[in-house]
């Protein structure tokens, strides 16, 4: 998320004059230090490295109350009173509208860093994240070239629903048979991935947080949910980021998509940045950030007319035996393009199902195929 910030701050002040102080203003709810850690930061790198020579960013970093919508609109016109140049978060869907509407009235440029599944427009609204509709066409294109022609999709929360509706809308066009099952509360998933199992359906769309996501594929493990037979597409850009090792040797194939590559030089310069720190432009200003493209760890940064990311790359990922592999992209032009042909891929699952397997041998004494003979000699 701090490459997110470096190169939103990077847009919002292109576009400025001679050196001077630019406050840029972040809203974080009293849980997010990683986000305040990760805005300041953003802040920090771009000073240091005298990318805007002619800027010195001045982070001003609120916290607020998700929860009191008059409380964080007076926050923000305090904020406008001390000139910033722009307002990142929060990450609050009900606090997020008021801050927006304050910044569309003073022409102020507010930057989202989350899903924005409202689909929200406005003047001055930017958006980190692609339209919903362009992450569903994500998963239209997979489901396609794996030629799935039923499959089901498991949700945890609404937005599911509302970020894949492209992905149901394309099936229920096409006729093939599509069930929707959303995930039991309390932590216990095993009922609803029971029902699957008994339908014998072998193609699941899973649609959920990165904080429950091992826990969900825990109990599909537990549940007879997993194998060679199987096949999951998770949508989750944190996919990469949870503990997978358990899941890595049943030769289930789950695909996943990430923004950027970890082992990128370019991240693991972020990285380092990281650990050494652990141990009135308005209109114009959102009008330009618009039209401006820059490259960054997520690839190239351009935003449609409407404030929203296009022209965007990802990673298809595969886990596998040794771990998380790279087979293939997706853009928004050309779709899916594997880097493994159908043959390469279909040769490697079958080596890899034969893999920590262990063969129960039985034999049948009948004459004369198999007889008992004894001896003296040892066999080795």
């Amino acid at each position: 998320m701090s490459s997110y910030v470096v190169l939103v701050i990077l847009l919002l002040v292109s576009v400025c004059g001679a050196r001077q102080n630019l406050t840029i203003g972040g809203l974080f709810e009293r849980d997010g230090k990683f986000m305040q850690h990760a805005f300041t930061y953003g802040t920090e790198w771009v000073n240091e490295r005298e990318l805007l020579p002619q800027f010195l960013l001045v982070p001003q970093l609120t916290p607020v109350d998700p929860h009191d919508s008059y409380k964080i609109s007076a926050q923000v016109c305090d904020m406008m009173a001390g000139s910033v140049a722009g307002v990142f978060g929060p990450h609050s869907e009900d606090t997020s509208d008021h801050v927006q509407s304050i910044c569309d009235a003073m022409e102020i440029p507010h930057v989202e860093t989350r899903w924005d599944t409202r689909q929200r427009r406005g003047s001055c609204l930017v958006n980190l994240f692609p339209h919903p509709s362009t992450i569903a066409k994500v998963f239209v294109d997979l489901v396609r070239v794996f030629e799935w022609e039923s499959f089901t999709l498991v949700y945890q929360g609404n937005d599911g629903l509302i970020r894949l509706n492209g992905l149901l809308t394309y099936y229920d066009h096409k006729g093939f048979p599509v069930t929707v099952r959303q995930l039991d509360e309390g932590g216990n998933y095993r009922p609803v991935l029971r029902r699957i199992k008994n339908t014998e359906e072998k193609n699941i769309v899973l649609d959920c947080s990165a904080d429950i996501l091992y826990d969900v594929l825990l109990h599909a493990q537990q549940v007879g949910l997993m194998g060679s037979d199987y096949s999951y597409i998770i949508t989750s850009f944190d996919f990469q980021t949870v503990n997978l090792e358990p899941f890595m040797y049943a030769g289930t194939n789950i695909t996943g998509i990430r923004f950027f590559d970890p082992d990128s030089t370019e991240v693991q310069e972020v990285i380092k940045f990281w650990e050494d720190r652990q141990h009135d432009h308005g209109y114009d200003v959102s009008a330009e950030t618009l039209l401006s493209e820059v490259p960054g760890l997520t690839g190239l940064i351009k935003f449609d007319n409407e404030g929203f990311r296009t022209d965007f790359k990802l990673d298809i990922i595969e886990l596998t035996a040794e771990g998380i592999l790279k087979t293939g992209t997706w853009n928004t032009t050309e779709g899916v393009n594997f880097t493994q042909t159908v043959e390469e891929k279909d040769e490697a699952s079958s080596k890899m199902d034969l893999k920590n397997v262990t063969f129960v041998v039985m034999i049948s004494l009948v004459d004369p195929h198999a007889m008992l003979k004894e001896t003296t000699v040892k066999l080795d």
